[in-house]
């Protein structure tokens, strides 16, 4: 009779272990869990009259909250309320290298990187959530405000979040702006020989994980 009993409680606490998380709700992040950002690279490229450019870093901070709501997807592709609770993220602007002094300096000058030295971004609102082509991927589309050379650009598009593990995760992104969305004129290079176009695209990919 002992057996039995210790054999039915065993079953009955592996069910309520299994099932937990589906009734918890536990998605492996704590609502409120602030994560660190590391193995981060940022981007900057665009065109010119006379080749195509980059300038990079790998110099990014910020801080991510997560909300009671990540990791959910929603109801028809529209996100749930409060994926995220914060999302500021921050690049120094004089760690922005091309591998080129001249470039790098007239690039620092156009961001007006004495008098405004971070470029920053602030995520305002998750619009939607879908699950993404592989295991555990969510694209998400997102509205945000990005900061540089003092002036601000509001801004929608999307990024992948990959769970990597239950508290790791791999986010990548990248969207067109212009040099003129935030007052700025398009630099030039070798006395104005190399002249770059307005349009220009950023793309970044960093890994968040608990601190």
């Amino acid at each position: 009779m002992k057996l039995i009993y210790k054999t039915a409680l065993l079953l009955v606490t592996l069910i309520m272990l299994t099932l937990s998380p589906v009734f918890a709700g536990d998605n492996g992040a704590n609502e409120g869990q602030e994560f660190q950002i590391r193995d981060a690279d940022f981007s900057i490229s665009g065109t010119s009259n006379v080749r195509d450019w980059e300038i990079k870093s790998e110099t990014l901070t910020g801080v991510i909250r997560t909300g009671n709501a990540f990791l959910q997807t929603g109801e028809d592709g529209h996100a749930p309320e409060n994926w995220f609770e914060e999302v500021s993220l921050t690049i120094p602007a004089n760690s922005l290298d091309s591998g080129i002094n001249t470039m790098n300096n007239t690039m620092h000058e156009t961001l007006d990187s004495d008098e405004n030295p971070e470029i920053t971004y602030y995520l305002e609102s998750v619009e939607s959530v879908r699950n993404g082509d592989g295991e555990q991927e969510y694209v998400l589309r997102i509205h945000g405000r990005a900061q540089a050379a003092g002036s601000y650009h509001q801004m929608t598009h999307e990024v992948i979040v990959v769970r990597e593990n239950p508290q790791v995760f791999q986010v990548t992104g990248e969207f067109e702006v212009r040099f003129s969305d935030f007052e700025m004129e398009p630099p030039s290079f070798m006395r104005g020989a190399l002249k770059t176009g307005d349009e220009i695209e950023v793309r970044f990919r960093f890994t968040m994980g608990p601190k």
